[in-house]
């Protein structure tokens, strides 16, 4: 999920790779569907509460990197990403859990873009530019 404010967008770091920026990620849990597991981890990541998000429809298949395979079971290969946007009116302080992310920072779309480790998160933030 890309959390913005139309010029602006939330990358986080996560605690277990130093280099890693990221937006707002997460799995879905049984039975929990992709829009309330997005508000779940906006929450949880973030703090950030009761925010409407907006469903792009876009739905990426990607193959599972091996530094990410121990949080799959082991016959899983290939994950599905659901993609939201949260836009606010104005960046916000952000509580991060230090176990996950340790350091937040709102950047410019263009920045934002080349911060991000991941190609799907770089797409995402692109659709914003």
């Amino acid at each position: 999920m890309v959390v913005h404010t139309g010029t602006l967008a939330l990358l986080i770091r996560r605690a277990d790779h130093d280099d890693f920026w990221q937006s707002v990620t997460g799995a879905m849990r049984w039975g929990e569907t992709a829009r309330n597991a997005a508000l779940r981890e906006l929450r949880e990541e973030t703090g950030i509460c009761d925010q409407p998000l907006r469903s792009t429809g876009v739905s990426r298949r990607f193959k599972i990197l091996e530094q990410w395979r121990d949080r799959y079971p082991p016959d899983s290969h290939i994950n599905r990403e659901h993609l939201f946007f949260c836009e606010l009116e104005y960046p916000q302080p952000v509580t991060l859990d230090p176990a996950e992310h340790i350091e937040y920072q709102w950047l410019q779309i263009e920045d934002a873009c080349q911060a991000v480790f991941s190609w799907s998160n770089r797409l995402a933030l692109q659709t914003l530019g």
